[in-house]
């Protein structure tokens, strides 16, 4: 999987690494932003010739149509504290990474999600504990 994070759909480096990435089949690309797709940047990135908008609106195109393109872009409601845009974007963006790896710990190493729920937050707190003659880790395994 790649991701591509930017919570305005304004940052050309990203609109760069998404293009790359949509265009290769051995990623699922997935963009992570805070405003609709099409209020994303429109002005030509120097030096190419694409905007952010034109590159994420393909890629929304294609997450239609295919599972190997994902556009997340959740609505977060109004800020609460004034001027705290970055701050809302990225608490959201933890939220989302940590529910997207936790649920993908829990399925390679065939960990019931609910029983994470209550320990610790990251999947990374329990890593250690998986025996490395086992490709799974089990009940027992994971301290509380």
């Amino acid at each position: 999987m790649f991701f591509g994070v930017t919570c305005g759909l304004s940052a050309p480096y990203v609109a760069g690494q998404i293009d790359y990435a949509m265009h290769q089949s051995k990623f699922t690309t997935v963009l992570i932003g805070f405003n609709p797709v099409t209020l994303a940047r429109d002005t030509r990135i120097e030096k190419w010739h694409r905007t952010c908008k034109d590159v994420f609106l393909e890629l929304e195109e294609l997450s239609q149509r295919s599972e190997k393109a994902v556009v997340l872009n959740p609505v977060v409601g109004p800020e609460p504290i004034t001027g705290s845009t970055r701050m809302k974007g990225g608490s959201m963006t933890e939220i989302l990474l940590d529910t997207i790896f936790t649920t993908a710990f829990c399925q390679v190493f065939d960990i019931p999600l609910q029983q994470l729920i209550g320990s610790s937050n990251s999947p990374t707190h329990h890593a250690h504990s998986i025996p490395s003659s086992s490709p799974t880790l089990h009940a027992h395994s994971i301290p509380s």
